[in-house]
């Protein structure tokens, strides 16, 4: 068989947006595939009718979309010159293009004098649009002509500065956010004209319609967020807004209309603070009194990681007398079902991820893109009840055709009073009588899972003649509050959980080299990299990655420090900054002797910059050997979302460094 090359996620496609149409005739969904001559992704609208699988788009600029009708789509873009000249010079507002599904060419349907994230059909005479607006200017959308070319002119004369009054002031892979807001705007289908029904300093993080009426979520930022959010009602008719729930208390996941009520996913974060799973709770319409509606249990996001998905997912939805929902249980993720009473079930659940989904009512059908079977995403179908499961497409057969894929072996362990779960990945052409490097892969959060999903990068190191293990240590998500409860732990038993895992790995293959192993991770697995070679001398190298090696300087650095740091250190940079110190990564700095390669970017907001130059500059200064690789214009997100050739650079660096010090000529070591 031939092997899994590091260039061959090149050919892969991602798919996301999967949704019916109204009555369940077709559905349609997006299709990403990177594009290495602009160093960037093309994203294609096709359509799913009758068994089979369409493209309806051919641009490659079709980033979101939604149902007008049962037959016709509205999707945004910017087609013409002079769209794209405006766009130049600073205009904001959004082109929306309809196209048939039953043939021809897209035309230019509208056109919304704002950023526009998200669109949808409140009812027969109007949209309710999700865009981005400014507080300092948050009627944008009515001025003239005149007065827009006047604000985009006095943009340009501040480009040059930035000034922040409040937090967060800048957001991983959105830059400065500060006075940038989501407001909701109710649009009339028939002439275009906008109304915004936040108020200007207002967040909105998630809206629904019910019979005609459009609710929301917002929160009023005045200079620290809070992350809670009151509810709002309105009519679109008359474009006023209600506000039904007052309290403030929960944080707000998504919210949805289900029969005579209003459902959301929240958390107080009183019990198990920033990571607490979301339980449900309902919205009397009448009153606006909130009360439980199922003490869900479950982590409520996909929570299966890889690195082969890009595009937006859909997490619940309503049909009929039933809620569907995705969850992340043990080491899968699930598709979920809730009665009317509160009751749940599972509906769905594979070893591996569904990552996207939508119901038909009225054909009583499930379509989904999932990652099964130890492949790449496809779209599969179900009955309503999840029987039947069935592959309807072949997106990715031909990339992995005649390759080498390893297979997934579970290894389970025992930590403390629980069983934990691991994986080995095994090398390409193995021979239980030779001997083979390892690589220790380490995810982030730590409020995420492994699971039987498709990782480019562990194929293309097993492809090499690396065994890959990794684990959900203590700290990971899918198994509830208790286990996911890392407040004060970092460096404990997340560190002797992993620790426990290669003594267990290595015990069942003698045929690793306990000489040549590597360890690498990202974000969280970063900041566990940084803590291992500063606690062990065992592996021969290290990578790590978009890390954090600081929590004091985290604190008031990163756009999550603020809220995250103090929450998972269980202590205020004011009242225990030992204790952040003893959980930093850099005061065992001095202990390192392992050869670590740093990759960062430079755009990374989530773990700034800072947190890899002063670990790197710790071993540096002291002789170790070290290196690191800095990419511009990239986020936290570079190994998922990255462009295409940055995305081959950083897998082509840590595969180089592990080889260099795992490989026939580890004389390299100290």
């Amino acid at each position: 068989m031939k092997a899994v090359e590091l260039e061959d996620f090149l050919k892969y496609r991602f798919l996301s947006g999967v949704s019916y149409a109204p009555l369940g005739r077709a559905a349609a969904f997006l299709v990403k595939t990177a594009d290495i001559k602009k160093n960037g992704y093309k994203t294609h609208l096709w359509l799913y009718r009758n068994g089979t699988a369409t493209p309806l788009t051919a641009a490659g600029d079709a980033a979101s979309f939604c149902w007008e009708d049962s037959e016709h789509l509205l999707f945004p873009d910017v087609r013409t010159a002079e769209d794209r000249k405006r766009k130049k010079a600073g205009e904001i507002f959004t082109v929306f293009y309809r196209v048939s599904i039953l043939g021809g060419e897209a035309r230019r349907a509208f056109e919304l004098p704002f950023d526009v994230t998200e669109l949808a059909v409140a009812n027969s005479g109007y949209f309710v649009a999700i865009g981005k607006t400014d507080v300092n200017h948050p009627d944008y959308y009515r001025m003239s002509k005149q007065e827009r070319n006047k604000a985009a002119k006095l943009c340009a004369e501040e480009s040059d500065f930035q000034v922040i009054d409040e937090l967060p002031f800048r957001f991983n892979g959105l830059g400065y956010i500060n006075k940038t807001r989501n407001a909701i705007f109710m649009v009339d289908r028939r002439d275009g004209k906008a109304v915004r029904l936040s108020a200007p300093n207002e967040e909105v993080n998630a809206y629904t319609v019910l019979d005609g009426k459009v609710y929301y979520c917002a929160e009023a930022i005045e200079t620290k967020k809070r992350y809670r959010q009151k509810i709002y009602s309105c009519v679109p008719e008359e474009a006023k807004c209600v506000c039904l729930y007052g309290g403030a208390e929960y944080q707000i996941e998504y919210l949805l209309g289900f029969r005579d009520r209003l459902v959301f996913a929240g958390s107080t974060q009183e019990r198990y603070g920033y990571n607490e799973n979301p339980m449900f709770y309902q919205v009397s319409l009448k009153t606006g009194r909130v009360s439980l509606f199922s003490d869900n249990p479950d982590s409520l996001h996909p929570a299966v990681g890889s690195d082969c998905r890009l595009g937006k997912t859909r997490l619940a939805k309503v049909c009929g007398n039933d809620i569907y929902y995705l969850a992340t249980i043990r080491s899968s993720v699930c598709l979920m079902r809730m009665d009317e009473h509160g009751c749940r079930s599972e509906v769905v659940r594979e070893n591996g991820s569904m990552d996207d989904f939508d119901l038909c009512e009225e054909n009583d059908t499930i379509l989904a893109a999932c990652m099964y079977g130890c492949g790449l995403q496809e779209l599969y179908g179900f009955s309503k009840d999840g029987k039947g499961q069935g592959r309807l497409s072949g997106f990715n057969i031909p990339a992995l055709r005649g390759k080498y894929i390893a297979r997934y072996e579970r290894i389970s362990f025992s930590f403390q009073q629980y069983n934990l779960d691991g994986w080995i990945l095994k090398p390409k052409d193995y021979d239980p009588n030779k001997s083979y490097p390892g690589i220790l892969d380490i995810h982030g959060g730590p409020k995420i899972a492994y699971g039987e999903t498709f990782y480019h990068e562990m194929q293309v190191w097993a492809n090499r003649g690396y065994f890959v293990f990794f684990c959900n240590p203590v700290g990971s998500d899918g198994r509830g509050n208790d286990f996911v409860a890392m407040r004060g732990k970092y460096g404990t038993v997340d560190y002797e959980s992993l620790m426990k895992f290669v003594d267990t790995v290595l015990e069942k293959y003698p045929q690793i080299d306990q000489s040549r192993l590597a360890v690498t991770g990202g974000s969280y697995g970063g900041f566990m990299t940084n803590w291992i070679i500063g606690n062990t001398n065992r592996f021969a190298c290290a990578v790590s990655q978009r890390s954090i090696s600081n929590w004091l300087s985290f604190y008031g650095t990163s756009d999550l420090g603020f809220d995250f740091n103090v929450d998972q250190m269980d202590t205020t940079i004011f009242e225990g900054p030992e204790k952040m110190w003893n959980c930093s990564p850099m005061k065992y700095a001095g202990n390192i002797r392992t050869p670590t390669l740093f990759i960062h970017s430079a755009e990374d907001y989530r773990c700034p910059l800072g947190e890899g130059l002063q670990i790197y500059t710790a071993l540096v200064d002291r002789g170790i050997r070290a290196r690191m690789c800095i990419f511009k214009g990239e986020n936290h997100e570079l190994s998922r979302s990255g462009r295409p050739k940055q995305r081959l650079r950083r897998l082509r660096e840590i595969t180089d460094w592990i080889e260099k010090y795992t490989g026939s000529n580890i004389a390299l070591r100290d």
